[in-house]
Formats: C-alpha cells, sequence, structure tokens
C-alpha cells in the first residue's frame, strides 16, 4: 500500500501534525488544559481517518 509511505504516515507523520497542532492550540491560548482537550480530541479523527484510508486503499 502506498509503497512503503503508510508506515511513515502512521508512525512520522500523524503525531508530527498533532504536535504542531497542539503548538497553535498553545499559542492561541497558552492554557494547559484547553490544549490538551483540543488536541486530543483531534488524535481521535486523524487515526481513524488514516485507517479508514488503509481500508479504502484495501478494498481498491
Amino acid at each position: 500500500m502506498l509503497g512503503g509511505y503508510q508506515i511513515f504516515i502512521r508512525r512520522m507523520a500523524i503525531p508530527t501534525f498533532l504536535l504542531i497542532f497542539g503548538l497553535l492550540v498553545w499559542t492561541v491560548t497558552e492554557h494547559k488544559l484547553v490544549t490538551a482537550v483540543l488536541t486530543g480530541l483531534a488524535a481521535g479523527p486523524a487515526f481513524n481517518l488514516d485507517r479508514a484510508f488503509a481500508e479504502w486503499l484495501r478494498r481498491r
């Protein structure tokens, strides 16, 4: 699938994007709890989108 890029996306890109998102939220709010909650809420959809994309490629 994707010539090996799926492993890279899953292990490197998604956590990097979540880290960048967390830093952006921290910059805007400067509140630890709000940053943790919003970043945590963003993690689920990111990993589910990755899983859905992998299943879509497998079926195709």
